[in-house]
């Protein structure tokens, strides 16, 4: 199930749906249209020609339009009664909205978001895939997309009054609990509640204000600052929109931070005298006895094998790097190994190093070639934030499509679970780049047979900085690893709630100089020798003649 737009937002748009229902529901073909000709008061208007009724009134030639040059700027529609909300469209004139909300409420003074669109583009909106219960509909304009104000043809909301004429509230929930507890995430049960028609479900407060809703009597919230404690209480909602009283509250206190680092204090030099050089950034493991290595300036890949303790280049060495094209020098910065071939983030093209591409590059691991043309590139740049020609794409790792599933990953498209099936032709998993100049994560579907992609997430890694991104299956913690301007620290993130969120971090190796480390690679799980595994590390400096470090991490 998944919220359909029918629109030309570009790829950067995000729509969200954010606690508006206990369920994410296809439209029904039985909605009705319960917006027009009912009440509308608004911020302001352009003039008294374009009044909040216009955008309500059926026609397609009048419209509402605010005051000019300002922001924010709302509209109301009281819908006379409670309703559920199923689909809005929103039919813009020429000015129109970059940025918006949608919210709903019951009583017109505590407002839910609905449905949130960043970068809008003017064409007509029509959002569906939620349930939103309430009697107040609002439209809140936060950025202009013109000099003018905010104006709209026509605002129309479908769905569904209640006729039950149930007025009787569940009761309050009872017995919650707090389960396991880390220093950013608490596990929450309580006892179901009851009602003379059902439970449709249960919202989550935190210190008195909504965090989350769940449809059983378990929740894990996340995002929550170590060491801190926090008041936890829930309430029960039915289909008419009947809602309990908030259930006694419990005390949780997240764990301090672990910084220690969680494998061995010792690190070892894994590489032989001055065999790299400077500039080896990116590595990921293809199997047990293979560790690939990227290195900027020239772009290269070397396949790495086992020698004793050491990792060796194999007999083709340093393999060069071209676009599909034939041409350039592509900026290696991260690498990772998947089902789907090798494939390599990049900064910019170093034959014209002064402008910033951040470029994904996919090359055939099996070729022995000592130049390689890419066999797939996904240009990225107008889909990401702005940066310098050094701070771009520095990290790449790949997550399996089973193990997002599986974990009920969000899709920030649509707001519902990831079904790998919505991105035609992307592989078997998602690709998570992290942008050196501001630390984020973004999540990529790759079309396996173009050059197209669709961002399906983004989240912060956890530093300023983000130099690797390594998916450890095992635990299905996906790590996020900073160089020497973070003094070595590493993060750990963890699905929670549908997003990755981190839920530790780490000083480096207490034995471990603070290096350029760009690179960091987690050995596979088979590798276990009495409990524990390699991670290996790549010092873009080359101290002491050193480009490689290995160290260990517990199986478990």
């Amino acid at each position: 199930m998944y919220l359909f737009r029918r629109t030309t937002l570009s790829a950067a748009a995000v729509v969200a749906v954010l606690f508006s229902s206990v369920a994410v529901t296809p439209a029904s073909a039985a909605d009705s249209l319960l917006s027009q000709g009912k009440p509308v008061t608004t911020s302001s208007t352009e003039g008294s020609a374009f009044g909040g009724a216009k955008a309500v009134d059926g026609s397609g030639t009048t419209r509402w339009a605010s005051a000019e040059g300002v922001d924010p700027q709302w509209l109301r529609i009281d819908l006379g009664t409670a309703a559920t909300v199923r689909r809005i469209k929103l039919d813009w004139e020429a000015a129109y909205a970059t940025k918006y909300r949608l919210e709903i409420s019951d009583d017109g003074v505590s407002y839910t978001t609905v449905v949130a669109v960043d970068n809008g583009d003017g064409n007509t909106d029509d959002l569906t895939g939620f349930t939103a219960r309430g009697r107040y509909l609002k439209f809140v304009g936060l950025t202009r997309g013109t000099p003018y104000g905010y104006s709209f043809w026509e605002l129309q909301a479908f769905g569904s009054t209640d006729s039950s004429g149930d007025t009787q509230a569940p009761t309050v929930p009872a017995g919650l609990a707090a389960g396991t507890v880390t220093a950013t995430t608490a596990a929450l049960t309580w006892s179901a509640s009851t009602d003379n028609v059902g439970v449709t479900g249960y919202d989550v407060l935190r210190n008195g204000s909504p965090v989350g809703t769940a449809t059983t009597t378990s929740y894990q919230d996340g995002g929550l600052a170590p060491n801190t404690s926090y008041s936890y209480s829930v309430r029960a909602r039915d289909a008419a929109g009947n809602t309990s009283a908030a259930g006694a509250a419990v005390t949780v206190k997240t764990k301090a931070n672990q910084t220690t680092w969680p494998g061995d204090a010792a690190v070892t030099v894994a590489d032989g005298t001055n065999v790299f050089g400077t500039n080896l950034s990116g590595l990921s493991f293809e199997n047990p006895d293979v560790l690939w290595a990227a290195r900027n300036g020239p772009g290269s890949l070397y396949r790495l094998t086992r020698s004793g303790s050491l990792w060796k280049p194999d007999s083709v060495g340093a393999r060069s790097l071209n676009y599909k094209n034939g041409s350039g020098d592509p900026d290696a910065e991260g690498v990772v190994s998947t089902p789907d071939g090798l494939f390599v983030s990049t900064e910019r093209d170093g034959d014209n190093s002064g402008s910033s591409l951040l470029k994904v590059l996919r090359y055939d691991p099996k070729s022995t070639a000592k130049t390689l043309n890419a066999t797939a590139e996904w240009n990225l740049t107008s889909d990401l934030p702005s940066v310098g020609n050094n701070d771009g794409l520095e990290a790449i790792s790949w997550v399996p499509d089973s193990f997002l599933a599986a974990q009920g990953f969000k899709d920030e498209r649509t707001n519902a679970a990831y079904n790998p099936s919505s991105y035609a032709n992307h592989g078997t998993g998602l690709y998570f780049v992290g942008l050196e100049g501001n630390g984020m994560v973004y999540a990529y579907a790759l079309n396996q047979s173009g050059s197209t992609f669709t961002r399906v997430a983004a989240f912060a890694g956890g530093f300023s900085s983000i130099m690797d991104l390594e998916f450890e299956p095992a635990t299905g913690l996906l790590w996020s690893t900073c160089d020497d301007t973070c003094n070595g620290r590493s993060a750990t993130l963890s699905i929670t709630g549908g997003k990755f969120i981190v839920v530790g971090t780490y000083d480096r190796p207490a034995q471990m100089p603070n290096l350029n480390n760009e690179g960091f690679a987690i050995a596979p799980q088979s590798t276990c020798t009495a409990g524990r595994k390699q991670v290996v590390w790549s010092d873009d400096g080359n101290t002491s003649s050193h480009a490689l470090r290995a160290g260990t991490l517990p199986c478990a």
